[in-house]
């Protein structure tokens, strides 16, 4: 459980707050041009399998308000471009 709240307040103070502080203080600030990726396995929840005061619950909650980007496999990145490409010469 620990854990979990440290996560939590490592990935508010970098997302949100851009910057991290260590125990003595000293502060990172990010930079404007930098870019954090975060990568997480989300669990399947159903509406009635959660405690809304789990600390799991509570990370998964404040990551809603990120932008959500599904990664493909190569082929399916590929067969998708291949479509792009067909669509744009024949106008679908």
């Amino acid at each position: 459980m620990q854990v979990i709240s440290q996560v939590n307040t490592i990935l508010f103070n970098l997302l949100v707050l851009r910057g991290i502080s260590d125990s003595r203080g000293k502060v990172w600030r990010c930079h404007p041009n930098q870019l954090y990726v975060v990568e997480i396995t989300m669990p399947n929840y159903t509406n009635d399998s959660f405690d809304k005061n789990d600390p799991e619950y509570l990370t998964l909650s404040m990551l809603e308000m990120f932008p959500l980007v599904s990664c493909l496999k190569p082929q399916e990145a590929l067969s998708k471009l291949k479509l792009q490409q067909t669509c744009k010469l024949s106008l679908c």
